[in-house]
């Protein structure tokens, strides 16, 4: 990637962070947090945007996304490394108080720990990892189990892969050849 591409990510990602309409969706995500958490009756709610979450996600993602292209250059470095962590603290926020509720969450909330991980916040990282439910997929399990320092689980989940038989190569390349993975 050249420095006039990291230029133009860096403009564009600070222009979409500092965009009025992106920071109102923020603002409404936490002023309808604040009511929820005051009990007011859905009534009394204000009209918050009714795609709000699924905006306030593509905020989220896109502050991740563009600031992983940039935290790798010097130059980029911190100011990525500061999106990212609001990347990071958005999705937390959504996702937080539901982490239990379906795949999405876990997956939101483990973005968000990584995120924190790559910007520095290692202490809020483990936080959030050990919030997560341990009934995970192995692969996500895995990864937990090693922010979580829990290296005995971690050991398990690799040995157990390393005898599950369809990874042993020969099983794969006759999976590959026969067109079963790889399509």
């Amino acid at each position: 990637m050249t420095k006039l591409d990291l230029e133009d990510i860096y403009d564009n990602l600070k222009d979409f962070s500092d965009d009025a309409t992106n920071i109102r969706l923020t603002a409404q995500a936490h002023a309808r947090n604040i009511l929820n958490s005051r009990n007011v009756p859905d009534a009394d709610l204000p009209d918050f945007d009714e795609n709000l979450d699924e905006k306030l996600l593509i905020v989220s993602q896109n502050m991740i996304w563009k600031s992983l292209q940039l935290v790798e250059d010097p130059k980029y470095q911190n100011e990525a490394k500061k999106y990212m962590s609001k990347g990071a603290e958005i999705l937390e926020f959504l996702y937080k108080d539901n982490i239990r509720e379906g795949n999405q969450g876990i997956e939101e909330i483990f973005k968000a720990a990584m995120a924190y991980y790559i910007s520095g916040y290692y202490a809020r990282s483990f936080v959030l990892m050990k919030q997560i439910p341990d009934d995970l997929p192995n692969y996500l399990k895995l990864i937990s189990s090693i922010f979580k320092k829990d290296f005995k689980t971690a050991r398990h989940i690799t040995i157990d892969a390393y005898r599950d038989p369809k990874y042993v190569d020969e099983n794969l390349k006759y999976d590959l050849e026969e067109g079963q993975i790889g399509k």
